[in-house]
Formats: structure tokens, sequence, C-alpha cells
């Protein structure tokens, strides 16, 4: 159909619409061309580069968002072994879900986070040493330090807990303070392993005023502060490769860890958008409102990744000198001179790490007092809830005796009222009988009734008396048990007395006891019974 329509236009000419919008047609055409080229000029290179990456560890800041978690996709694909050092502590529900998804997405369950917190040195000095606690040392076969943060156009200048300025502490003073501590890791790794250590760097130290000019409170600015932070990074860098290439292995073979800086141009990141916007509603307002510009002119955070790729994968790079700087996935000179200059770096390194042992030290005495704090109150919480077991224990002990006072209250008042004459039954009656026990000493008797279907419960027990008490008159039927006892003792027939212990051959000796109720007819404690004959008399008998 396109050729119809080119030799339709060549033999006749173009359509009348044509020919009369054409200039309507020219622009169009040209504005689309020339989009399309800038689009395609501001994406960048692609990393033309491969590497196989399977059982290679690495170690990355800032893979989270932006071009670090770009990367990490990219590296997970291939194959490697991803510790991703993260603000969010392990058991953070984004993470945990961010790491799935990046699992889920390369294929590749190597990919594990670990909390480090590039705002603290305490932090990062915890994870370094676990880090290179270790032996045989562990595997570390690239570093890539993608994270940095930014302070928006007219904001403050904010400082991080430990006192120090925030851009120039996440950007700079974290990266020399973890690569210090993991510097004996990097050394111990084995001659033919090609280890990397990447930078991840921005064309803005260029307008970065000189280190050697100090940052004071009034001179800071958020543009000033992110500058020089990037311009440090880099003379440090190059500081670090010449401390790598100082080491002697002990095998005396050639050191095979390089440093390589890198720049993946302006990209569509998290802190490019927080830049753009001010930091403000309004400024996000405009920035979707306009957001062809940023995306026509910024790469995505794909292409940003692209140089990071190839400064990993590259096995150029691997080779020779260490310290080189790579832009669109190729080796470009440093547009500073200062960024080699063995001075500044020197008189960065000695102060950075004087700020490092002073913040440690203050940081150190803070966390004894907290600690001691802590421990004080602990303590508090502890002997507060002895005292209140103890006063619970106190008032359990309370209760229980106030219970038993009551128990008792009612107890005496139950015996009181069981001292009371009981219900006397009729002697006349002779389906009855009386079972008596003599007690020692006068006025000690018990007694209760018997049928002839079977013993009754005792009907009345008259106890000594705690304190003194009149004497009470003996009932008629116990008057006259106590004269029928006294009659058959002063007759002396052995053979109407069984005490209860004495057999049918043993019987008991005879005993003249006066009839009074002052003294016992029997032995003390022997028990009697008293029955009524069919005939009317009575014989006493065991």
């Amino acid at each position: 159909m396109p050729i119809d329509f080119l030799s339709l236009v060549f033999e006749v000419g173009p359509p009348a619409w044509v020919s009369n919008n054409w200039w309507f047609i020219v622009k169009t055409v040209t504005t689309v061309a020339a989009i399309v080229l800038v689009k395609i000029w501001s994406a960048g290179t692609t990393n033309p580069s491969e590497r196989d990456m399977h059982g290679r560890v690495i170690m990355i800041t800032g893979g989270t968002s932006g071009v670090g978690a770009s990367t990490v996709l990219e590296l997970g694909r291939r194959g490697a072994q991803i510790v991703l050092l993260t603000h969010n502590p392990v058991s953070d529900p984004f993470l945990v879900e961010y790491i799935g998804d990046v699992r889920s997405r390369t294929g590749n369950e190597l990919i594990f986070a670990e909390q480090v917190d590039l705002s603290s040195l305490h932090s990062i000095r915890k994870f370094a040493t676990k880090w290179i606690d270790n032996s045989p040392p562990r595997r570390l076969d690239m570093i890539i330090l993608c994270a940095a943060t930014v302070t928006p156009p007219g904001h403050k200048r904010r400082e991080t807990a430990e006192g120090v300025e925030e851009t120039w502490m996440v950007n700079y003073l974290a990266n020399f303070h973890l690569l210090s501590i993991l510097s004996p890791a990097i050394k111990a790794q084995p001659f033919d392993r090609d280890v990397r250590i990447i930078f991840a760097t921005c064309p803005s130290y260029i307008g970065s005023p000189p280190l050697s000019e100090a940052l004071s409170k009034k001179s800071w600015s958020p543009g000033k502060a992110y500058k020089r932070s990037k311009l440090a990074l880099m003379v440090f860098g190059q500081a670090f490769q010449k401390h790598l290439d100082a080491y002697k292995r002990p095998d005396e073979l050639p050191m095979n860890s390089r440093v390589v800086f890198v720049d993946p141009g302006y990209s569509r990141t998290p802190g490019m958008r927080r830049w753009l916007t001010r930091g403000s509603l309004w400024g996000l307002f405009v920035y979707l409102a306009a957001y062809f510009v940023p995306w026509l002119l910024l790469k995505s955070p794909d292409q940003g990744a692209q140089s990071i790729l190839f400064a990993a994968m590259e096995p150029g790079l691997g080779r020779g000198k260490g310290g080189r700087f790579i832009k669109e996935c190729r080796e470009v000179d440093f547009a500073r001179r200062d960024v080699q200059d063995e001075e500044v770096a020197k008189k960065l390194w000695q102060e950075s790490d004087k700020l490092i042992e002073k913040t440690e030290k203050e940081q150190a005495l803070v966390r004894a007092r907290q600690k001691k704090a802590a421990e004080e109150k602990a303590k508090q919480v502890k002997e507060a809830e002895k005292a209140k077991e103890v006063e619970s224990l106190v008032n359990a002990i309370k209760k229980g005796k106030e219970a038993q006072k009551s128990k008792g209250k009612k107890k005496t008042k139950k015996d009181t009222s069981s001292t009371s004459p009981p219900h006397r039954r009729s002697s006349t009656n002779p389906e009855s009988s009386i079972n008596i026990l003599v007690s020692p000493g006068p006025g000690h008797v018990g007694f209760h009734w018997v049928t002839k279907k079977g013993a009754a419960p005792p009907i009345m027990t008259n106890h000594a008396p705690t304190m003194p008490r009149p004497p009470l008159p003996p009932p008629p039927q116990l008057q006259a048990a106590w004269e029928r006892h006294a009659e058959a003792a002063q007759q002396h027939n052995a053979s109407i007395r069984h005490p209860v212990f004495f057999t049918e051959k043993l019987r008991r000796p005879p005993l003249v006891l006066s009839a009074g109720m002052g003294s016992s007819p029997v032995a003390h404690g022997y028990v009697y019974q008293d029955g009524r004959r069919a005939d009317g008399s009575s014989a006493p008998k065991l």
C-alpha cells in the first residue's frame, strides 16, 4: 500500500490535503523527529558487555530504589549473590515484600538484606565488624556504592543523630567508614579473584568549592553540600585505590582489587524528583503536570544503570590500573585536577579519621549513659514488681487470718450452743437404752441413747468447762444409772461387770467405791451398758 501511494504521488502529484497543509505537515514531522532524537540522545548508551555473575558476592548500598534497584535486578538475573545494605530493619514489611518481588522477577533466591543505617557510624561499624569477623574470610567480589541523599533547595541544614551534617555523612563519610573497616576483607581475597569497588558519582562534583575551604553553617546551602560530598567521595576513592596498591600480599602477588568511578547521568530517581519538586506538594504538582519534560531529558533508572553494569561486567576493567572513570559505558578523564591531588586526599583522610574518632567516642559515652539509665529503670521496675508481690502476699495472709477469726467465732458460738441441755427422752420407754462413758473427774460424763434397731448419734456431751461454772443437777436417768452402778459395785459381783478390754476368762477384780457423783464406780474410761430386763429389774453388764 505505501508503494501504491508513493507511485501515485510520483505520477500525479501530492494529494490536495498535502499541498494545502504542507507547512503544518513539515512542522509536525520535524517536531516529532526532534523529540525522538532528543529522547535517543538523553537515554544514553546501552551496556555492551556481558559477564557470568554466578557465584559472585556483591554488596550494594541504595539498592531499593532508583538506579540501585535497576542494578540489583540486572545482576540478579545474571545469577549474582547480592547483599543489600538497607536503612530499614530486615523484618520491615516493605523490605520483605521487596526482596520477595526481586527474587521472583529474577528467579534468583540468593538475594538478601542487612540493616545498615548510613547516617549512623555505630551501625556501620557494627555491620562491618561482624562481616570481617569470620575465618576464613568471607567471599566478596564487588562493592557498589549507590546510596546518596539530597536536601531540597530552600530547606535548612540538617544533622544526623550523631551530630554530623546529613549530606556529608550519607554521601561521603559513611562510605569512608564502611570501606575503612572492610579493607582487611578486601585485601584477604584470593589473587585470582577480580574484586571491584564501584563509586556512583554525579557531574555536580565539577561545581564544588575546593575541599580546602571549610563549609561553615552560614555559607551552607543544599547545592554546595551535595557537590562537595561528591567531590570528597571521588578524592577518597583515588586515595583508597592507592591504599590497596600499597598493600603487600603474603603470597607476594599483585593486588587484585580496583576502584571504578561511574557517572550514571541525570536520571528520574527519587532523589532527582525531590530536588526538582523542592520537597513540596506544589512542586510535586508542577512536576506531574510537566512530566513530559523530565521524561524527555532525563534517563530512566534502567538507562542510568547501564554504566554501572558496564563497570561491573567489562572484562578490561579487571586488568591494569584502578581508579578509572566511566561515563556512558566508556572511560573518560576527570574534569577536576584536585580529584587526584595527593595532598588534598591525605588531608581529607586525616580529617575524616579525626571526625569519626571524636564522634564515636561521644556516642559511646551517650550509649553507656543510656544503658545505665535503662538498667536502673529495669531494676526499679523489678523492685516495684517484688514489692507488689510481697504486698499481695501480705494481703492474702491478712485475709486468711480474718477468715480464720470469723470461723473461730462461729465455732465458739456453736460450742456454746452445744453445752445447753439436750432434749430429754422419756425414761419410761422400754425400747430405749443408754450408753454411758465414765471419764476421770466429776461432771465428765457422756452418754447416748441406743434403740434395739441400732445406735443413735450422741445427743449430749458434757465437757469440762474452761471457766468455773456452777454444777448442774444430773438428769434423772443419769442419776438412776449411777445408783445402779454403785449398788452393783457394793455387791462385788464381777459377773455383771465386764470391762471393754477384758475377756470372758479374765474378770475385773472387785472394787468398792462410793456411789456419789464425785468418784466413778468403775475404772476410769470403762463403758457399761444399762439395760432393762423383761421383768423390769436392772442388771448392769458389758
